[in-house]
């Protein structure tokens, strides 16, 4: 920390806080004079980050957020709240709420500032992360709401000092749905694969040791071959949340017995320099989301024939519509499905189309050519 004026620092140090954790702001506040200013590093996780907060009249006083570059050097920084007399607003002039990032930006700015004291010390205020925004708390005074751009709080008494406006209602309520959602998603999943776990055990399969940070693989696959396998179902696949565990399911019992066993469609087909490809429409269960109709989702999959041992290989693309992933193809085809593995495909991401480098598009699938 440094107190720029340090004319009046013998003050500062021995200033007693009454209402601030960080005495050094409250001291600003109270006793300081225009230009004078106090900064402080950000915390853990956010060290980049210089804080600064400034006098620029009687009952103002602006803080800023800089950024301290690796090169040594540091940008200009940007306004995210003001002080007036003992009310803060947290007014950065980049948290635009038509953004889908202003909640979480504005409440980064809270987060921030209160681990650095600038909350009351009478008054136990807390901000958590919770599945999708951050949930501001008082619990002296019944509060709890999702953080605003805008929002004033009187740092004396903790107390919010405006009405909730409808967005940040909104906001808070749709992120209060979601994690109901997800916890009941959570309890779902864990349930199911707590009884994976079971099943897996009373079959003679060793879970620590799948679920290890290193995964002895002669060891694993002297335990697999020691295994009873007629005690795991094959749908157990979707119910392990390990991933080891769900790789021992997939070579045990093979994709193409995974995906028969399975309610797929056969969108397209096509042969291609004499290879034969297939793409499916894979109905995929899911055990833990309950906002999905049968507990299911579709997936597409590209199934290639191996042209030496007559293997089928599976391998999953991005959906048409509906997409769970990022990208999405712009058709279900296998010449689609082809250019997007190889990179030569216009996939959409959101609302926009992205072009590869080289042009290509999903109609126009280029052949690999063998170089010599």
């Amino acid at each position: 920390m440094l107190l720029i004026n340090t004319n009046r620092n013998e003050h500062f140090k021995d200033y007693i806080p009454q209402y601030l954790n960080n005495k050094s702001v409250e001291y600003l506040i109270e006793f300081g004079v225009k230009n004078q200013s106090v900064f402080f590093k950000g915390e853990t996780g956010d060290r980049y980050s210089i804080y600064v907060f400034t006098k620029v009249a009687k009952n103002k006083v602006e803080v800023f957020k800089v950024y301290n570059q690796y090169d040594h050097g540091t940008q200009e920084g940007a306004r995210i709240a003001t002080i007036r007399g003992r009310v803060i607003e947290y007014n950065s002039l980049h948290n635009n709420y038509s953004n889908s990032w202003f909640y979480r930006n504005t409440a980064e700015d809270v987060k921030q500032l209160m681990r650095q004291g600038v909350c009351s010390r009478k008054h136990t205020m807390k901000i958590r992360f919770c599945r999708s925004a951050y949930f501001l708390e008082v619990k002296d005074h019944n509060i709890s709401l999702t953080p605003w751009n805008g929002m004033k709080i009187d740092l004396e008494t903790g107390k919010v000092v405006q009405k909730t406006p409808k967005h940040a209602i909104k906001e808070y309520n749709r992120a209060k749905e979601q994690d109901k959602i997800q916890r009941k998603r959570n309890y779902i999943a864990n349930k199911e694969n707590a009884a994976a776990l079971k099943r897996y055990r009373e079959a003679g399969g060793d879970t620590e040791l799948a679920r290890g940070w290193r995964v002895d693989e002669a060891e694993m696959a002297l335990n697999m071959a020691q295994m009873d396998w007629s005690k795991i179902p094959i749908e157990d696949v979707f119910r392990h949340r390990n991933a080891t565990l769900r790789s021992n399911i997939i070579e045990h019992y093979g994709m193409n017995a995974i995906i028969e066993k399975l309610d797929y469609d056969v969108v397209d087909e096509d042969t291609i320099d004499g290879r034969y490809y297939r793409l499916l429409d894979v109905t995929i269960p899911d055990f833990s989301d309950t906002s999905l109709a049968d507990n299911t989702y579709k997936g597409l999959y590209l199934e290639m024939i191996n042209p030496s041992t007559g293997e089928s290989h599976f391998e999953g693309v991005p959906n048409v519509t509906g997409a769970r992933w990022g990208h999405r193809l712009e058709e279900a085809t296998v010449k689609a499905a082809l250019t997007w593995r190889d990179g030569d495909a216009i996939v959409k991401h959101g609302s926009t189309w992205i072009h590869s480098d080289n042009g290509g598009h999903s109609d126009e699938y280029v052949i690999p050519v063998v170089l010599k």
